[in-house]
């Protein structure tokens, strides 16, 4: 099994007002990664700065979500990072690189690829890169 060491800094977009009161961006931008019919979804919003030592392909600083084409979820168990061409998914300690461009399946785009005995799916509700 691989290990993978990371730093991640989330900054959320939008902020409290003093007092607790005020209005919190509610993420738009979802991300399901279904791995052997495990399914895990992400919503995101605001900005990351992700740094993996062992996968420099998802070291990334930038807007999160559809925007930057960069997902994480808030434990660092899940990294997607996605171009027009190819993307790349940390689920755990598994690397998974699917080569060539999403499919549009709308609402969303989608990839799709067996690796060995793992079938993997990732969804996202964005526009065609």
């Amino acid at each position: 099994m691989r290990r993978f060491r990371f730093e991640l800094v989330v900054v959320a977009a939008g902020a409290l007002a003093l007092g607790g009161c005020g209005d919190v961006e509610v993420p738009r931008d979802r991300l399901t990664v279904i791995v052997n019919g495990e399914s895990t979804t992400i919503a995101q919003a605001g900005s990351v700065s992700v740094e993996i030592e062992g996968a420099p392909g998802l070291n990334y600083s930038g807007p999160a979500g559809c925007a930057g084409r960069y997902f994480t979820d808030a434990e660092g168990q899940t990294f997607f990072r996605y171009t027009g061409r190819r993307a790349l998914l940390l689920d755990g300690d598994q690397l998974y690189r699917f080569d060539g461009p999403p499919r549009e399946v709308p609402p969303n785009i989608v990839w799709h690829r067996t690796f060995g005995p793992d079938r993997v799916t990732v969804l996202a509700n964005c526009e065609r890169p």
